[in-house]
């Protein structure tokens, strides 16, 4: 079972890495006992990589540059959770497109990931 995070980045204090960070927490604290086979994808930590990659580089790296990299995780998602704020980030909202154009449910609150991962089962 894969969880893909989004939510606003660019524009927000620290990069929004509390929610982030909460979120994934929060995640892995509901699933992991019953699922120990659990990934959470944090896009904060997928930007990180990016960076490192372009340091070597010498270049710096492009909004465009870190979607690329965040899609190619979303689409291996089993489920998407909404942070707080997605509907104000182009990113966010290009990511939800993305979840329902492949089929990956989505949830905005806790409640919804547990009726989801419910339902899936």
């Amino acid at each position: 079972m894969i969880f893909y995070i989004s939510g606003p980045i660019t524009g927000m204090p620290d990069g929004n890495k509390k929610d982030f960070q909460t979120a994934q927490k929060a995640i892995k604290w509901l699933f992991k006992k019953n699922h120990p086979e659990l990934k959470v994808i944090n896009p904060q930590k997928i930007g990180a990589k990016v960076d490192r990659q372009f340091k070597n580089s010498g270049k710096t790296p492009e909004w465009e540059d870190y979607m690329r990299a965040c899609v190619r995780e979303l689409a291996t998602a089993t489920f998407v959770f909404l942070l707080p704020g997605w509907q104000n980030s182009r990113g966010a909202v290009m990511e939800k497109n993305m979840a329902e154009m492949l089929k990956i449910p989505y949830a905005t609150n806790m409640d919804e990931i547990l009726q989801l991962v419910i339902e899936r089962k």
